[in-house]
């Protein structure tokens, strides 16, 4: 199992972070590992809302925000199961999430900070 935590400041307020993250077309643009991310029931996001996800790996993760101002800290946690034969390769996935994750989540910054 590979596990993440890190933490990402972000200059933008909590409400605009929440709804980019919320909007599910955008998490392609900045985690490589999604192939594919889309909702699957009709209308806005709701309790109940269900999503469809196509990646190499199972993944159980959170999002936190935390308002700090005009400053939004965004805590990523997420634990990640390759699938079928990737599972012989857990070793290799862990050192490209390592090598990959600080890149994404500056493409996350970059993303909400140019919507200001």
């Amino acid at each position: 199992m590979i596990r993440i935590d890190r933490e990402l400041d972000v200059g933008r307020p909590a409400e605009a972070v929440f709804d980019y993250l919320i909007d599910l077309r955008h998490l392609t643009e900045w985690q490589p590992g999604v192939q594919v991310a889309e909702q699957t029931t009709p209308g806005p996001l709701a309790v109940g809302s269900r999503f469809r996800l196509a990646m190499a790996v199972d993944l159980e993760g959170s999002i936190d925000l935390e308002a700090r101002g005009e400053q939004t800290a965004v805590r990523i946690a997420a634990s990640l199961q390759p699938k079928g034969m990737l599972r012989f390769a857990e070793s290799m996935i862990r050192g490209v999430v390592e090598r990959e994750l600080p890149s994404a989540l500056e493409k996350l910054r970059e993303h909400l900070e140019s919507k200001a």
